[in-house]
């Protein structure tokens, strides 16, 4: 259809025509002829008339609906696996049909209860918390701290240099394959009053715990150590050394504010937003190392951290576009107390192992993949006995120390000098002490062979032996009334011998071969005396060193019971 412009008097005209009528099935069928007449759209005559037309009655059951998402159980029951297991919503209302459930709505409408709801595609997806703005009150109160990896920068561990690479060459789909490189990690620690920052960088596959401490160390040494360290939900921060560095900082500085390690919900990088956007300020000054490299100069990982040291003091001396005052100026704007403590103690504190072990049996246990001896005393003997896995020894093992602290089951505390196990001399080694699976296992082996031996002394003396299980007892299969066919069969003998060259068919094969003194023990009790056996056997086998056939024997056998003469049995 053209396009065609309307003049005033055609306007009038189409008002006037809608005008007359008089319902609305008289305005669609003039709006009909009118589009027809005048060459235009229907939506144009009805955009015309929108002023003169009567409105339409609302409903009664305008905003009312069919079902609440949250009340009705099959609803909420879909809606809950779309959120908890991410279910596609047609499979969720899908299964919940299945399961019994009424669902009194569409497709369609299940989904707009859920955008209602605020739960879209893209929330459900993201899954992210909104936070509100929020700031410490004083200084040193709360420091945000976060480890990312460069994307683009990696170790080489065989020149020291940082080298560059494109992102995709170390994408998940194209993981690094270059032994000799490993990543580079970038910690980031921000005062989340004044936004002072400390960055630091560490090469590593992957950050432990102890590569955390010995960031915060550096880090509280300069700073102080501050009553929150607000951090993701990262394990090696979580977990490992950390906790147990949080908990002896927080007992030591428990009069002036404690120390607490509080971590966010995962997935919410916005909970710490401040020290994301320092991320994201590295991430950009760090494109200049990309011109320093392709101008022939060399980064090492001392210049990557000086770098970083700039990076810092040009931040900490810039006004912040939040604050509207430089991080270093809101620092020291207000009086507040920095907790400084000596480097000796916070390494004695933090660069410590702390586990549960159970003691070896020749006296040693295992840490990191080195074993260390315990000294061969009576109580550490006991210890190896009373173990199990609910009742084990705790060991707390220093880096720098030359000893390490084993505390046993009553809490008792040994302090015992590092010691590498290595084997005895030969001609100078001693026997260890019997766990208790070992001095059970020695017991029960005792009393089978001492059961043995009093059954043999049974079975000469012309008891009937006791029977034993498979051997003694003959199964018998279990009676059914379940017709079964016939299973088909083939011999596949011809087929074997042409496909095996060299093989050929044994003539005059009956039952496997037994030799004469297997038979003597197997065939023993049929007769009178054991020499008896022989005689008769003898005159079965060619020879007592060649083998025969156990059928015919085993037939000669039960015809000699039923009075039948002797016979001798054909090779």
């Amino acid at each position: 259809m053209m396009a065609n412009k309307l003049g005033k008097n055609s306007v009038a005209e189409i008002r006037e025509a809608v005008r007359r009528c008089t319902n609305s099935n008289e305005i669609s069928a003039e709006v009909e002829r009118l589009a027809e007449h005048f060459g235009i759209s229907k939506s144009r005559i009805y955009e015309i008339t929108r002023d003169i037309r009567p409105k339409r009655k609302r409903r009664r059951d305008a905003g009312i609906k069919t079902a609440d998402l949250m009340e009705h159980k099959g609803l909420k029951l879909a809606a809950s696996w779309v959120v908890t297991h991410h279910i596609d919503p047609a499979e969720a209302l899908r299964t919940a049909e299945e399961r019994g459930y009424e669902i009194p709505v569409e497709l369609t409408t299940f989904q707009r209860y859920m955008r209602e709801k605020g739960l879209n595609r893209k929330n459900r997806r993201m899954n992210k918390k909104t936070y509100r703005r929020f700031e410490a009150k004083a200084p040193g109160d709360v420091f945000q701290f976060d480890i990312s990896g460069s994307k683009q920068r990696w170790f080489d561990t065989k020149t020291r240099r940082i080298v560059q690479v494109s992102e995709l060459e170390v994408s998940k789909n194209h993981p690094n394959e270059k032994k000799t490189r490993t990543r580079v990690w970038r910690f980031v620690l921000t005062d989340d009053h004044s936004r002072m920052r400390f960055i630091r960088f560490v090469t590593c596959d992957k950050p432990n715990s102890s590569h955390v401490l010995g960031f915060l160390l550096e880090a509280y040494q300069e700073l102080g150590v501050p009553k929150i360290l607000y951090t993701d939900n990262d394990a090696v921060i979580k977990f490992g050394r950390n906790q147990r560095a949080s908990q002896i900082l927080d007992k030591a500085l428990e009069e002036t504010g404690g120390y607490k390690l509080l971590q966010h919900l995962p997935g919410n990088s916005r909970a710490t937003g401040k020290v994301e956007v320092a991320h994201q300020h590295v991430e950009k000054l760090e494109k200049l190392l990309g011109l320093f490299l392709a101008e022939g100069r060399e980064i090492t990982l001392d210049v990557l951290n000086r770098f970083g040291e700039q990076m810092c003091g040009e931040w900490n001396n810039t006004a912040n576009r939040a604050t509207s005052e430089s991080p270093i100026s809101r620092w020291n704007a207000q009086r507040h107390l920095i907790r400084k403590v000596d480097a000796a103690v916070l390494r004695s504190a933090f660069l410590v192992d702390e586990f549960t072990v159970t003691i070896n049996g020749d006296l040693t246990i295992r840490h990191k993949g080195t074993v260390w001896q315990l000294p061969t005393d009576q109580h550490f003997e006991n210890l190896v006995h009373r173990q199990s896995k609910q009742n084990r020894v705790r060991i707390v093992f220093p880096d720098d120390a030359d000893f390490f602290t084993l505390i046993d089951f009553e809490g008792n505390e040994y302090d015992i000098v590092k010691v590498e196990a290595a084997p005895d001399e030969f001609g100078e080694f001693k026997s260890t002490p019997d766990d208790v699976a070992e001095r059970t296992r020695k017991e029960l082996q005792a009393y089978a062979k001492e059961n043995a031996k009093r059954e043999k002394e049974l079975n000469r003396a012309g008891y009937t032996p006791k029977p034993i299980a498979v051997i003694d007892t003959v199964y018998e299969a279990p009676v059914t009334n379940v017709a079964r066919f016939p299973q088909p069969e083939a011999d596949v003998t011809e087929k074997v011998l042409e496909a095996a060259p060299g093989a050929r068919p044994s003539e005059g094969y009956s039952g496997h071969l037994i030799s004469f003194w297997d038979a003597v023990r197997k065939y023993e009790h049929k007769f009178s005396s054991k020499a008896e056996c022989k005689a008769f056997l003898d005159s079965c086998f060619e020879s007592r060193e060649e083998d025969q056939p156990e059928t015919p024997i085993r037939e000669a056998i039960d015809a000699l019971g039923a009075g039948a003469p002797r016979l001798r049995v054909a090779k």
